[in-house]
């Protein structure tokens, strides 16, 4: 080929090429959105089907569908429980479409009320349409029988009163200040209809919620409900910004505001309390800055409740995730709320949640949404400030953590710790003060261990026991995807494997006394974790927690901390604490009659008190020689072990033993 030809076969080339080029076309495309989560477009028709070159789904709330090139003419798309939608195409470009749903029906009412009539309407979706009859049933919740109007085209419930949503929780709250409102005590009723669409069946459920959780502390979202305790609040005059509206509520004061700002409210007897409202969406996420808590924050990035709803769109928890569902503990913000948070922006945006993970959905957020995506500062702490410092043990209750963890039967951390004695831990003023508030109150034992300065209780706060924020801390560095408290232990546990159990030695593995004369106290840890079978690598877990499982349906069923028999039977026929000696005797009722032997010989004197601790009740007396003093320590480590048979039967019957040598 000569030299002249190649180049008139690339001019050639070129030439065709360009024409190519000219004469390409940009395919038109049709973008349709899920207008409700009950529509799902997975299984979307259209006609005519030649129509469409390529049809790309993500998930069942979006389809984009590419017509072939060229194409003109009208397109349809149909898909169960939905409206049509129709579109016209002369050329290239796109078009998005908004999918509405045959029957258009409230997935959350939202702040209602308590005691209150609340009706639920269904209306069409679709032009000239007619609403199809519809039946009703409660699927859950506290509700008398529904009044149904209109073939249930219309239906009224009732909710609950305050007093009867806080029957199952009264004893655990503060006497005074906000009501803590928990997903299990906000009356929330779910609705069930079903109705048919055509020969397709369809399903709806409606949340009816009388109120907006609250976690108590006094720093609290714009744009709803509050409750007080008491009647006979008032404003005081000054407020900074448009006062809220007081009213009385069965023996409590509900507070409505849509202001921001803080205001000062005094109850009848004089009594102040300083609150704040505000929006998440106003709030300066700036917590980390270097002169404020620039180690918390920078612990808090990396915490899994950060990224929790990240991760659930990632699809790490699981394909079976739901965003609609869990938006309202994984995100900032109430559901149904102006408040801006998540799903209240989500709204305004017109961001319509995916059904289930997807990473693209949480890629492409608006950086306005992406601020509201995770539960950081603000969910426990609130949306306008840090409380005020006379408030700031209201952070330190179980009830900041409830709002989320307490919706039984799923998520029953709440209650089961509720019906543990660490709930109760400070139900006496003496276990408030002094060395006993280390290991029965919760800011004694975060003083106690170097987690923060102690902070001042007031009374009106009543019993908070050791509570979530003892044992958990979403501010610690390397606490893991549970966040339990990383703790320093001292002496011989020092050089044990622990775990997660650290912070259960901090107390119950004795903290000694003043002086060597002392007898132990809370010494479970002790014989449970010395060498011998029970010495795990989930130390105290393996017997008073429940079975890691993350599929399991029901969460947190291991917080009451109660030792459950079962784990006991693959290696005994019985309890080794029921099992009884040669003398006929278990290890509790030996310890009991080797401890009152040594009271009768004078050798363990009374000291008053009356915990049950033989520390604050019992004192070794001065004349006891070492060999005796020993003795008498070691029969009080087992006596002052309620299971000492369970946690290390040999062990506790080795120390009784020595005692008797010791003692004959």
């Amino acid at each position: 080929m000569t030299l002249r030809s190649l180049l008139l076969l690339v001019a050639l080339g070129s030439a065709v090429a360009f024409a190519g080029c000219r004469e390409q076309t940009t395919p038109a495309v049709w973008v349709l959105t899920a207008g409700s989560t009950s529509v799902d477009l997975r299984l979307a028709r259209w006609e005519p089907s030649e129509a469409v070159a390529i049809a790309r789904r993500v998930g069942g709330a979006r389809l984009e569908l590419e017509l072939r090139p060229g194409f003109r003419g009208h397109v349809r798309v149909e898909a169960d429980g939905a409206c049509p939608s129709e579109a016209s195409f002369e050329g290239d470009g796109a078009q998005a479409t908004v999918v509405p749903p045959r029957v258009v029906l409230p997935e959350w009412i939202a702040d209602v009320g308590y005691d209150r009539d609340v009706d639920v309407v269904a209306t069409s979706g679709c032009p000239d349409a007619v609403v199809p009859p519809i039946a009703w049933q409660v699927v859950s919740g506290d509700a008398p029988p529904l009044h149904v109007i209109d073939d249930g085209r219309r239906v009224r419930v009732h909710t609950p009163s305050l007093e009867k949503a806080l029957s199952p929780v009264r004893a655990s709250l503060p006497t005074w200040g906000i009501v803590p409102i928990s997903p299990r005590t906000q009356g929330k009723i779910t609705l069930e209809a079903r109705f048919a669409v055509g020969a397709v069946a369809a399903t709806r459920r409606v949340q009816v919620v009388a109120a907006a959780r609250a976690t108590g502390v006094p720093t609290v979202a714009a744009g709803g409900r509050v409750y007080l305790f008491g009647d006979g609040w008032t404003v005081e005059p000054g407020a900074q910004g448009r006062a809220p509206a007081l009213a009385a509520a069965g023996g409590f004061t509900e507070v409505e505001t849509h202001a921001s700002g803080r205001f000062v409210l005094t109850d009848s007897a004089g009594r102040r309390l300083g609150v704040r409202f505000g929006r998440y969406d106003e709030m300066a996420l700036d917590c980390a800055r270097a002169d404020c808590h620039r180690e918390v924050g920078r612990s808090v990035e990396g915490s899994p409740m950060t990224h929790v709803f990240e991760r659930g769109l990632a699809g790490t928890l699981g394909e079976g995730y739901s965003p609609a569902c869990a938006v309202a503990c994984h995100a900032l913000g109430e559901p149904g709320e102006d408040d801006g948070g998540f799903v209240h922006l989500a709204r305004t945006l017109g961001a319509r949640l995916p059904p289930g993970p997807d990473p693209a959905w949480f890629a492409d957020m608006p950086r306005a949404l992406r601020r509201t995506s995770g539960v950081g500062c603000m969910a426990c702490h609130g949306p306008a400030a840090i409380p005020e410092p006379g408030a700031r043990w209201s952070v330190l209750r179980a009830d900041v953590c409830a709002t989320c963890h307490d919706a039984p039967p799923r998520y029953g951390h709440v209650a089961a710790w509720q019906a543990s004695r660490m709930a109760t831990s400070d139900r006496t003023p003496e276990t408030r003060k002094g060395e006993c508030a280390a290991c029965h109150t919760t800011a004694g034992f975060l003083a106690a261990i170097g987690a923060r300065k102690e902070i001042d209780v007031p009374s009106e706060a009543g019993v908070i026991g050791i509570a979530c924020a003892a044992c958990h801390s979403p501010h610690a560095k390397g606490a893991g995807a549970s966040l339990v408290r990383d703790v320093a232990v001292q002496g011989d546990f020092g050089t044990r494997p622990l775990g997660t159990s650290a912070v259960c030695v901090a107390c119950h593995g004795g903290r000694g006394g003043a002086t060597p004369a002392d007898l132990p106290r809370a010494t479970a840890a002790r014989l449970a974790l010395s060498p011998g079978p029970h010495a795990t690598d989930r130390g105290c877990l393996a017997c008073h927690g429940a079975p890691r499982d993350p599929k399991a349906e029901v969460h947190g069923a291991g917080h009451s901390f109660r030792a459950n028999p079962a784990t006991c039977r693959p290696c005994h026929t019985e309890t080794p604490a029921e099992r009884v000696d040669a003398k006929g005797q278990t290890i509790a009722r030996r310890a009991d009659a080797l401890f009152q032997s040594l009271v009768r010989r004078g050798l363990v004197t009374a000291a008053g008190g009356t915990t049950p601790h033989a520390a604050e009740r019992y004192a070794i007396a001065a004349s006891a020689s070492p060999a005796l003093a020993d003795a008498a320590r070691k029969v009080a480590l087992v006596h002052d072990d309620r299971a000492a048979g369970s946690h290390n039967a040999a062990r506790a019957r080795a120390l009784l033993d020595e005692a008797e040598a010791a003692l004959r």
